[in-house]
């Protein structure tokens, strides 16, 4: 009962009438699997989840990854194994959660998506780019939940909930 785990397709479908001549669309398919876990003896829950597992190289081309030298010439700063490194935690995404009070009346939400973090940053400014943190509370038969993720530093996105349960 303290662990989830979920095997997720989405945008899954045809496209039926395409807008362009000079190229065929297509869904953007995302394959996903989640894992979360509810520690026992601890009012904490871990989760994990692996996404666009149907396309593996998630990395693009960054200009700022290059540098030119005075021969025009152009030199990569990275190397393949830290690429591969950063890849992989493309494809991952990370929460957790604290639960207060009895039943779980209060808990507080972090979230880490290392894709935005690295997509999203501004080169040389600090930022919460790809952090994502929020809360949830119990009112009775009523949940307020409320989340915030910071995509950039020119916005962020707010979640607001409300649920009832009977």
């Amino acid at each position: 009962k303290q662990f989830g785990f979920t095997v997720l397709l989405r945008s899954v479908g045809a496209v039926t009438k395409n807008y362009s001549t000079n190229e065929q669309a297509s869904m953007p398919t995302d394959l996903q699997i989640g894992l979360s876990k509810k520690l026992s003896r601890a009012p904490f829950r871990i989760s994990v989840a692996a996404v666009q597992l149907n396309h593996w190289n998630l990395k693009y081309s960054n200009p700022l990854d290059s540098i030119t030298n005075f021969l025009g010439g152009q030199t990569t700063t990275t190397n393949a194994f830290a690429d591969q490194i950063d890849n992989i935690f493309r494809h991952l995404r990370f929460g957790g959660e604290v639960s207060f009070g009895k039943n779980d009346i209060f808990q507080l939400r972090v979230g880490y998506n290392h894709q935005a973090k690295q997509e999203l940053s501004v080169n040389g400014i600090r930022s919460l780019s790809g952090l994502s943190y929020g809360f949830g509370v119990r009112f009775g038969k009523f949940r307020f939940d409320y989340g915030l993720a910071q995509e950039h530093l020119a916005g962020s996105f707010q979640h607001i909930g409300l649920s009832l349960n009977r």
